[in-house]
């Protein structure tokens, strides 16, 4: 049986600081969060954070985010129906969660569903629906969300980006609720 030699102070003292070291030195780039299936998290101000639960979905918010504080991504089972979403959706993907409403004043938040290369489907382009709250008019009255307001959604169109890896959606503002990649009419 090996012994274990103790700890000596000083390096106890040090391994203890080194996170706030970190945080001292300036290091602006943004932290990157890895999970599966769930990761809440704290998003710093100044720096913004990725996020990554391990379903092909990831989330890149960038630095001088509105809202910022603990923040919960999540793969969700409560999928949208087609037709709440949009008319003609198809969903596509896992339906996944980002709890907080943020939006940023440097840029979008960044929405990617890992693929290896561009799908394309005759006469439909790839879109991501983000789900906010609203009044409770319309079709809307089906979707009641815990708050007591009603679920909208909102289509933002994707591009292919190689570096990324993936369909990217640049998303002003995340909804606080469900969002879904899926197909649409080409319109």
């Amino acid at each position: 049986m090996k012994k274990f030699r103790p700890i000596h102070p000083s390096v106890l003292v040090f391994l203890l600081l080194l996170p706030s070291l970190a945080l001292a030195s300036g290091d602006s780039s943004p932290p990157e969060f890895k999970g599966e299936g769930e990761i809440t998290e704290f998003v710093p101000e100044k720096t913004g954070a990725s996020f990554d639960i391990g379903a092909g979905v990831q989330v890149f918010v960038p630095a001088g985010v509105k809202g910022a504080g603990v923040t919960t991504f999540s793969r969700s089972t409560d999928r949208p129906s087609d037709s709440l979403v949009a008319k003609s959706f198809s969903r596509h993907g896992p339906t996944v969660v980002f709890d907080s409403e943020l939006s940023s004043k440097k840029g979008p938040v960044k929405v990617v569903f890992n693929l290896r290369r561009e799908p394309k489907r005759s006469g439909l382009k790839f879109v991501l629906g983000v789900e906010f709250s609203g009044e409770c008019t319309g079709k809307a009255k089906r979707n009641e969300l815990e708050d007591g307001s009603c679920g909208h959604w909102k289509l933002y169109d994707t591009k292919f980006d190689e570096k990324l890896g993936g369909m990217v959606a640049e998303v002003d503002k995340t909804g606080g609720y469900r969002m879904q990649f899926g197909w649409i009419d080409d319109k």
